[in-house]
């Protein structure tokens, strides 16, 4: 295609596919997964004969294992092959696995499927989303990841009742439940990943969304700016921002622990004990929206993005700790919480595309994502010994963790203020 106007300052169908194949990804093979592994546990634990959930639950930590192991290599493989055919294994793998599982009877066949399952998701959680979204848009970035990953938190909601619904069904319900959950994923993931999404905007004539270009050859690749991973590793931002992406996703799932810390008021504050779910749920809320608003923030400000999720956390956590009194402030502090949660996920894609470029973005995105995998894989076991007692090292750690994650975050803001002067160009198509 040749002399064809490539300037799109509005969105064309085909950026709208990328969004909507990203959302579904989102809302069906990482949430699925995820959030909603811990509603068929009683069942199993039950069927398995075993007398705690720990070894069934060890089933997220071979997941979690296997995703620190492939993230390194993820980059690589998503940067130099077809994005279709990658995202679309990927998603299958998470799929078939859920499908497997409804003929388990064996507690070693969920740890096979925690690494099968894994293997996908170092694809889908870490590097797809923002990956993509680089490629495809030039402006609203931003935005436009915070939607996507906003789907995740829509699935939990959604897919947790209905796999309570279907558990429920029948003496062996979560085999259904699972077989749904397979279905969903592939009927949700396939179609779009194999057909409906292309690799680059150039493939199909396009140039990324706001990138104005100007009338031009439209198969001519767009030139991309950064620096390569190899360079990017020599850097302290580098090493800063995968500090910050590691404490941020280590203090998000202290959210785990809630409902614990209020049934421990129950003597004390007996309404706020009574709201031990709904803290959860209210947090789940706060994460999907802080999701939209910190991606829209970040694209007019990264400091102003940083500054609100690490406030919101802060408050979260004390509203949460000494406004325990008052069920109100309680669950308040829940939906602040929630939009620190946001953070984890949202944040750092878009200070290493603001730190890096968008030259090598896949390959340095997904080695900084192996700390926050690392983190993740640690911090239930760790939130687990600190909730006990009065708490008190439980929300220090907290805290801790929120401030941390700010001073880590300011330094990258600082430094990468003037990064774009030191970029490469080179001309290929948007990495």
């Amino acid at each position: 295609m040749s002399n064809v106007d490539s300037r799109r300052d509005g969105l064309t169908a085909r950026h709208v596919l990328v969004v909507v194949t990203m959302s579904l990804m989102c809302f069906t093979s990482c949430c699925l997964p995820l959030s909603c592994a811990g509603v068929y546990y009683p069942s199993l634990v039950s069927y398995l004969g075993l007398s705690s959930t720990a070894a069934l639950s060890v089933y997220q930590t071979f997941m979690s294992v296997t995703m620190i192991v492939v993230l390194p290599f993820a980059g690589k493989i998503l940067a130099k092959a077809d994005a279709r055919i990658v995202l679309s294994a990927s998603s299958a793998l998470i799929g078939l696995a859920f499908l497997a599982m409804t003929q388990f009877d064996a507690v070693w066949q969920w740890y096979a499927a925690g690494v099968v399952q894994g293997m996908g998701l170092a694809f889908n959680l870490y590097v797809a989303i923002p990956t993509m979204i680089n490629r495809w848009f030039a402006q609203r970035i931003g935005f436009f990841v915070g939607l996507c990953l906003a789907f995740s938190g829509i699935g939990g909601i959604v897919f947790n009742q209905l796999a309570g619904i279907l558990i429920a069904s029948g003496p062996e319900g979560w085999r259904t439940g699972y077989a749904v959950f397979g279905a969903l994923c592939l009927a949700c993931t396939l179609p779009f990943t194999a057909l409906a999404l292309k690799n680059k905007p150039a493939d199909v004539g396009l140039a990324p969304y706001g990138a104005g270009t100007g009338p031009t050859d439209a198969a001519a690749p767009a030139a991309v700016r950064g620096i390569s991973a190899a360079k990017a590793m020599r850097s302290p931002v580098f090493y800063v921002l995968a500090l910050y992406a590691g404490l941020a996703t280590f203090g998000s799932i202290s959210m785990t622990m809630f409902p614990t810390f209020a049934q421990s008021l129950s003597g004390s504050f007996p309404a706020t004990a009574a709201v031990a779910a709904t803290v959860v749920s209210v947090a789940s809320a706060g994460g999907l929206l802080g999701k939209i608003a910190l991606g829209a923030i970040c694209d007019r400000s990264a400091f102003a993005g940083l500054l609100t999720g690490s406030v919101c956390g802060i408050a979260g956590f004390l509203l949460i700790w000494l406004g325990a009194s008052s069920v109100p402030a309680f669950l308040a502090g829940g939906f602040l919480f929630g939009v620190f949660f946001a953070t984890a996920t949202v944040i750092p894609p878009l200070f290493a595309r603001r730190s890096f470029g968008n030259l090598d973005y896949s390959n340095i995105y997904s080695r900084i994502s192996t700390a926050a995998a690392l983190c993740s894989a640690i911090a239930n076991p760790v939130w687990g010994l600190l909730a006990t007692g009065d708490f008190v090292p439980f929300f220090s750690v907290a805290l801790a963790c929120v401030i941390g994650a700010f001073l880590a975050g300011s330094y990258v803001v600082r430094v990468s203020s003037d990064a774009s002067s030191r970029f490469e160009e080179a001309p290929v198509g948007i990495e």
